[in-house]
């Protein structure tokens, strides 16, 4: 018995450790935005990541992605770190982090529906529910926050992040269980270069965080 929980603990232990990352993932962009441009604080967090990922990937001497598996992880990395995080940093320019909590929370009805138009997931009344359930809950959470008047683009920019969010998981369930170490290594690459193209056509000023308020969320939000 105690070897068929164990795994449990720790699956929840994970969940726990991911769910207070996710939370706390809108807050660090917004200290990133303060002394950084949107699409450079971007690619500069994911560049750092990538290096982190390549090192683990030498060190356990993990394989790259070949045929589809290379092409599905760099369609979900410039889904999912590329488009994604470009749309989303520009829109806590504008926009609370609570609010984009709120707005973030319809990820997985978004991806619920996705998949289930292409065929991977069926419609259950149970999985609308409990989505519908986390997107009340986390409004409760954050419901002073939801009286700011805000403009209509940065909206639509977090409601296109949430897209391209439920798009990528779809992209990572059609392929054939890929290592996630190297999956994400070759997907959070494309993403930085997404995200460094962004930042040259946009003219964005290039320079390294100062601030401790800063570089803390990029060593830990990395």
């Amino acid at each position: 018995m105690r070897d068929q929980l164990a795994p449990d603990r720790k699956t929840l232990g994970a969940l726990l450790v991911v769910v207070l990352l996710l939370g706390g993932n809108f807050i660090a962009v917004k200290f990133s935005n303060v002394e950084l441009a949107p699409f450079w604080g971007a690619s500069l967090r994911f560049a750092a990541c990538t290096v982190i990922l390549a090192i683990i990937m030498l060190w356990r001497r993990l394989k790259m992605p070949q045929g589809k598996v290379l092409h599905g992880a760099l369609v979900y990395g410039i889904f999912s770190f590329g488009i994604l995080y470009a749309l989303l940093y520009w829109a806590l320019l504008h926009v609370s982090s609570g609010l984009t909590s709120v707005l973030f929370a319809t990820l997985p009805l978004a991806t619920l529906m996705i998949a289930s138009a292409v065929g991977l997931e069926r419609l259950r009344p149970t999985n609308i529910f409990g989505a519908l359930v986390a997107i009340v809950g986390v409004a409760l959470i954050f419901s002073r926050q939801l009286n700011q008047d805000v403009s209509f683009w940065p909206i639509v920019a977090v409601l296109a992040s949430v897209a391209m969010g439920a798009l990528s998981t779809v992209v990572v369930k059609r392929l054939d269980r890929p290592n996630p170490v190297s999956l994400n290594a070759v997907g959070i690459g494309a993403g930085t270069i997404f995200l460094l193209i962004s930042s040259l056509v946009a003219k964005e000023p290039i320079a390294l965080p100062t601030l401790s308020s800063t570089w803390l969320p990029l060593d830990i939000w990395c």
